[in-house]
């Protein structure tokens, strides 16, 4: 999986230093095999329940807009990991998921002298995570939870009640690219709990009373900066979507975790195959130019093209058989005719 990552990388005209995305985000599968190794009691978010199921975490290398999978580990609750233990020589040790994303961070020791900005929610935002960040000298931007406190100018509070105070007497509009909504965007340089010295930035959409809150440790960024950079985060919850969806994601009915385990690699697989091919129908010159973004195919249309390239092909290899060759002939003009 990995190195099916590097390969996009270098096909995408990356070279060593050039500055790139990393995000981190999980995603849960319910599951209804009781004897299905590794599962546990787990929050669907898009359902607002708890079920039974895999907890996954992902890593993601963003560039020029194109994401790659580059990193994934299957979470399991203490109990479920005994369990697993008791009936298997492979150990499993127990993990929290940000120490799973430490891991995935770690992960990227050969990008050490890149520019890296490691992108995550709120719930990944931690020392261990900032932690971990800071030895690999990776900049990180992360969204804030407004119990957090914040020390600025030598008052301390929380950055909620802080945040509406900022944006009502500093804030400014922006355009934000990618969106249509303009932006009123406000910041501070401060002593955040548990993260350090850091730039928050405060965003409030138009129309809307809500205020989203992002954190970074690379000060030199503007706000509206911060806000375009974490916006590549969504990127990684499409990756899911497109996966469950049109790849199976979360089809799987191996007992096993660690056929589990292969197959959710082999999916990522696929997702950096059919990216591939996205790619492989550009222009050569906009493949090269590198830190320019491109737009691909979606994984749908490129999976269509896919299955309609190997159906023409299988065709082609028959056409030397002489008794099939009106039929092969009226197979394709049929097929042709329907797409």
């Amino acid at each position: 999986m990995r190195q099916s990552a590097l390969a996009t990388l270098k096909q995408l005209g990356w070279r060593p230093g050039e500055p790139l995305f990393y995000v981190i985000d999980d995603t849960q599968t319910e599951k209804f095999g009781k004897q299905m190794e590794g599962v546990s009691r787990i929050w669907l978010h898009s359902e607002k329940r708890y079920a039974l199921g895999h907890t996954i975490l992902l890593g993601s290398i963003v560039y020029r807009n194109v994401v790659i999978p580059y990193d994934l580990q299957i979470w399991m609750s203490e109990e479920a990991c005994q369990k697993v233990n008791e009936k298997n020589e492979t150990q499993w040790e127990f993990q929290k998921l940000t120490q799973l994303a430490v891991k995935s961070i770690e992960s990227l020791s050969f990008l050490k002298s890149s520019a890296v900005t490691v992108l995550f929610d709120k719930y990944y935002f931690c020392q261990t995570v900032v932690n971990a960040c800071t030895a690999m000298n990776f900049n990180y931007v992360a969204a804030v939870k407004k119990n957090r406190r914040f020390t600025s100018g030598g008052s301390k509070r929380s950055v909620g009640p802080y945040s509406e105070e900022c944006i009502r007497k500093a804030g400014k509009w922006y355009d934000i690219d990618g969106t249509e909504q303009q932006h009123k965007l406000a910041e501070c340089k401060g002593i955040l709990s548990k993260a350090g010295d850091v730039k928050l930035v405060f965003s409030q959409r138009k129309e809307e009373h809500k205020i989203f809150i992002l954190a970074t440790n690379n000060v030199a960024l503007s706000a509206k900066e911060v806000v375009e950079i974490y916006r590549r985060r969504w990127s990684i919850e499409v990756l899911f979507k497109m996966a469950k969806q049109y790849l199976g994601m979360g089809d799987y009915q191996f007992l096993k975790l660690r056929g589990v385990e292969r197959y959710l690699h082999l999916v990522m697989i696929a997702h950096t195959f059919l990216t591939h091919l996205a790619l492989d129908e550009l222009d050569a010159q906009d493949k090269q130019i590198s830190n320019i973004p491109i737009r691909l195919a979606g994984i749908q249309q490129t999976q269509a093209r896919l299955r309609e390239n190997l159906l023409l092909d299988m065709l082609d290899s028959l056409r030397d058989n002489i008794s099939k060759k009106l039929l092969l002939q009226k197979i394709r003009e049929w097929y042709m005719g329907t797409v």
